[in-house]
């Protein structure tokens, strides 16, 4: 049996991990756990019991619950770098600067369900020697959520993110420098495969990043692509349009670009992207040509769009776009 902490479980424990372990969601098996917790004496029961009928963190019930979370985390409590986010009694997510403190984190019976890890190390000349010891212990982890944004990482990451093995839904490597190496090398990566949330913004990733991005047909399950002020173009635009394999996108942001007219018509008449409800074009030097449906496009439903740095007459064209026609937030 796999564990998230480095301390043995008993075999009772053990039985009720499991179990919530592969129905995260049963909450009659939750409060079985919890009473079992409080017969042992854990202070993680006597916080689950709290959770299950006061989920408010700042309702009445406060001050009894951060005694509970300071008696959990010991001697953390008092490290201002480490912020934990709990629910039912557990860790579900953690924010730490080092591998080191993550280790310290991992060892606490209260980190046996966490989900998220967020490392933040930005602007810290350490930090391509931190992201391989973080990952490393992830990897022993059931972690599926991997936030990485802003700790100014080179394409390097992108490397070493794709050689952890760990299965993730959600990746944020939003406002990094991956490049287009690091985009390329995250893109291969198979392990990803489940992956529904990625957040690639600012990283200067280019049409080259992108279109590795488009190829890579593992990723077939994503919901959410955030491309958002890459250096892109119409070309990035164009194999994005064509991967049909994202068709089950349902946001995709392309803001602070330059896709143009072409791009944007582009995406206009793509078929599979029949889920996608919120596109972000802001600022792509669109004109009033690129607002105007081509005869040829089969419309997407988009029901929220975020166009900007058109004419007012190009905004006219809204009522006129069917793909954008139910627009429920316009920016000029």
């Amino acid at each position: 049996m796999a564990k998230s902490a480095a301390h043995s479980l008993s075999p009772e424990e053990a039985s009720h991990v499991r179990h919530l372990w592969d129905h995260p969601d049963d909450t009659d098996a939750w409060r079985v756990y919890g009473d079992w917790l409080q017969q042992q004496g854990d202070a993680r029961g006597e916080l689950l019991a709290l959770d299950m009928v006061d989920v408010d963190p700042y309702g009445p019930a406060r001050a009894q619950r951060e005694g509970h979370i300071a008696t959990l985390l010991d001697s953390l409590a008092s490290n201002r770098s480490v912020r934990v986010f709990w629910r039912r009694g557990h860790i579900r997510l953690v924010s730490v600067p080092d591998a080191k403190t993550l280790r310290l984190v991992l060892a606490l019976p209260a980190a046996l369900f966490l989900e998220e890890a967020r490392l933040t190390v930005g602007g810290s000349k350490k930090h391509k020697k931190t992201l391989r010891p973080f990952l490393k212990l992830l990897e022993a982890t059931r972690v599926t959520r991997l936030d990485l944004r802003e700790c100014g990482f080179d394409s390097s990451a992108g490397s070493l993110v794709a050689a952890c093995n760990r299965p993730l839904t959600y990746l944020n490597m939003n406002r990094n420098r991956l490049g287009t190496d690091g985009a390329v090398a995250l893109a291969g990566a198979q392990q990803l495969a489940g992956v529904r949330e990625l957040g690639l913004r600012e990283n200067r990733i280019g049409d080259k990043g992108v279109a590795a991005v488009a190829s890579a047909t593992h990723l077939r399950s994503l919901s959410s692509l955030d491309l958002d002020y890459n250096e892109l173009g119409a070309h990035g635009a164009e194999a994005i349009a064509s991967a049909e394999h994202l068709g089950s996108l349902t946001s995709l942001n392309l803001s602070l670009n330059a896709i143009g007219d072409v791009g944007v018509q582009a995406l206009a008449g793509a078929p599979h992207f029949s889920s996608l409800r919120h596109l972000g074009l802001a600022r792509n030097h669109l004109s009033v040509a690129g607002c105007r449906p081509s005869p040829t496009h089969r419309p997407c439903p988009v029901s929220r769009s975020w166009i900007s740095n058109t004419t007012r007459s190009a905004m006219k064209e809204r009522a006129r776009w069917p793909t954008l026609r139910n627009s429920s937030h316009w920016k000029s």
